[in-house]
């Protein structure tokens, strides 16, 4: 079974022994369409924008995938979850300079065809006991989208990249998404259709 916190890194694992999740709703400023303040470009693009403390970093949205109602019954709160539609959120992030701390922190927010954003669910790792002396625990991810590793992208020189996944979900009746934006503060820096 599956259990519910927020959390902004999945390694900062509290030894719980179950994958939690939590919705947030991504807030944006009541401003009109910020499209364009930023660059357009089509999935699978990429795009060189401003990240954590600045630094900036090549980010692609490779796909947005529809996925079933059925994959959130893993959660312990699955019933939130009832009749709503995630969409896994693939991409990769590429390092251009030395960053160090806090790199792979992404900035995504997603929207359907009438410009109402999709929630974005954090899903955290849990660690299982094994039973192993050796290796008492083994860490156990939500299978279908496995965010990008911080520590990974920290480690990785200029050039190099690394790539993960992001859970949103629709409201039940809701649209297709149709736009993943990077945003800093009050401005979309880039935009993907």
């Amino acid at each position: 079974m599956v259990n519910g916190i927020a959390a902004l890194r999945r390694h900062r694992v509290l030894g719980a022994a179950s994958v939690s999740a939590i919705a947030t709703v991504v807030l944006a400023g009541c401003s009109g369409s910020s499209s364009d303040e930023g660059k357009e470009v089509r999935f699978g693009e990429t795009a060189s924008v401003t990240g954590y403390k600045d630094a900036k970093v090549d980010v692609t949205v490779e796909r947005l995938e529809q996925g079933g109602s059925s994959d959130l019954s893993v959660l312990k709160d699955a019933s939130k979850y009832a009749g709503r539609t995630p969409y896994y959120l693939r991409y990769k992030l590429t390092k251009t300079e030395a960053v160090q701390s806090g790199g792979a922190s992404t900035y995504f927010s997603v929207t359907d065809g009438n410009k109402k954003r999709l929630t974005k669910l954090t899903i955290l790792g849990a660690l299982d006991t094994t039973g192993d002396p050796k290796n008492p625990l083994k860490y156990r991810g939500f299978e279908k989208c496995e965010t990008s590793s911080t520590s990974d992208f920290e480690k990785a020189a200029p050039g190099q990249s690394v790539t993960g996944c992001a859970v949103y979900v629709a409201d039940a009746g809701a649209g297709a998404p149709t736009s993943v934006t990077w945003e800093q503060g009050s401005k979309t820096l880039a935009t993907w259709k």
